[in-house]
């Protein structure tokens, strides 16, 4: 089995935290590869690739006669080029992988990312026809607590204590009307996580108000696992 996570520095948490849930249930890490864009160069790990482009990591896991694998493609925003990412990502996929994307956080143009979500669900729905093509999850914008209306991000607002918001993210709605229509799977994270408001780092060290602490990380693996067991029941 073959699980990609995409998505920003949110994603990268949910990445080793899964990596850590799945050696505690009897899992053992026996390669690890990275990869980076097209070039590629051998290595005593694995396969190792760079680019200046989008990066991915890969963890292979395991089990008796079980195996996983999982990655982590970074983006911070959907790729422009909807079409020739969509098209990469099945290109270079095994049959029945899974990919779970969650991209929303540094997005603060609401417009934008409208655009954006709906471009790449709706490349993955014209280009992943075939009966093998991957299983796509789209995960659900996650809630911020800035000093904001709807606790987005606002650069006068970051330096002051996380805070619970009086509406939510129109992110959340726009996801919501965007995906709806659509034949995609989705991960159901937003109503959950945003009352996890004390539930971010250290504000003595710094003010974050966007990346959660493990204990919510972990709630989403479990959400994951529930979601990948309707999949592949």
């Amino acid at each position: 089995m073959s699980l990609t996570l995409i998505g920003d520095s949110t994603t990268n948490q949910l990445f080793r935290t899964m990596g850590c849930v799945l050696e505690s249930s009897g899992f053992k890490k026996y390669i690890s590869k990275r990869e980076y864009g097209d070039d590629v160069l051998s290595g005593s790990s694995g396969i190792e690739k760079r680019s200046t482009s989008s990066s991915s990591s890969c963890l292979m896991f395991t089990r008796e006669t079980d195996l996983f694998e999982l990655c982590l493609r970074y983006e911070a925003k959907f790729p422009v080029d909807a079409d020739g990412y969509v098209s990469r990502l099945l290109d270079s996929s095994e049959p029945h992988s899974i990919f779970l994307a969650g991209i929303s956080s540094h997005y603060n143009d609401n417009e934008e990312y409208e655009q954006d979500l709906r471009n790449f669900a709706q490349a993955w729905m014209r280009l992943a026809t075939d009966t093998n093509s991957p299983t796509l999850i789209l995960r659900q914008p996650l809630p911020q607590h800035f000093l904001t209306n709807d606790g987005h991000y606002d650069a006068n607002a970051h330096t002051k204590e996380c805070s619970a918001h009086n509406k939510a993210d129109p992110k959340y709605s726009i996801f919501t009307q965007t995906v709806s229509p659509l034949n995609i799977a989705t991960l159901d994270v937003y109503n959950w996580t945003s009352t996890a408001v004390i539930a971010h780092p250290n504000a003595s060290i710094k003010v974050d108000c966007t990346h959660y602490c493990n204990a919510v990380v972990y709630q989403w693996t479990a959400l994951i696992g529930d979601a990948l067991k309707g999949i592949i029941a």
